[in-house]
């Protein structure tokens, strides 16, 4: 897979083979992974006297930002891979819609923190990580150069 700013002022994502999307798809699934919403999540470190505010009011509105992020990358990740066949394609995120992808990729990457507690293992610990993790950790990586390149280029 290759990830790469483009001139008009978004990026471009190019899956060279057919598992390229499968990693993409991950995304939806490790945003919306574990017990608890990341809007609820976010407001469980308040503090008690203002959690019944945070939940009445701020939660409603991250939670449909939240799921308005991933939505758009659904959408988008679904279409490409429909209009390549599965093959080699494009994914074309305009600059309109880099915080959106931005959103996604770090919510995808607190599921997957949240999920199996990486903190800071890191790579010296990666051949001693089952299949499963692993592949978490892997795409967090992932996910994570994403954002950086997003950084770096368009924000």
């Amino acid at each position: 897979m290759k990830v790469a700013p483009i001139l008009a002022g978004g990026l471009k994502i190019e899956a060279e083979v057919p598992e390229d999307w499968d990693v993409l798809g991950c995304i939806m699934q490790d945003a919306v992974a574990g017990a608890v919403d990341l809007a609820q999540r976010l407001g469980s470190r308040m503090r008690k006297a203002d959690a019944d505010d945070w939940e009445t009011y701020v939660v409603p509105d991250l939670r449909t930002e939240f799921c308005a992020q991933v939505s758009l990358v659904e959408e988008a990740i679904n279409s490409a891979a429909s209009a390549s066949g599965g093959g080699p394609g494009v994914i074309s995120i305009p600059a309109a819609e880099v915080l959106s992808w931005f959103g996604a990729l770090n919510q995808a990457r607190l599921g997957l923190e949240e999920r199996y507690r990486f903190g800071d293992d890191g790579i010296a610990s990666l051949t001693g990580m089952n299949a499963t993790r692993r592949s978490g950790f892997l795409r967090g990586r992932f996910y994570a150069a994403v954002q950086e390149i997003m950084l770096t280029h368009l924000m």
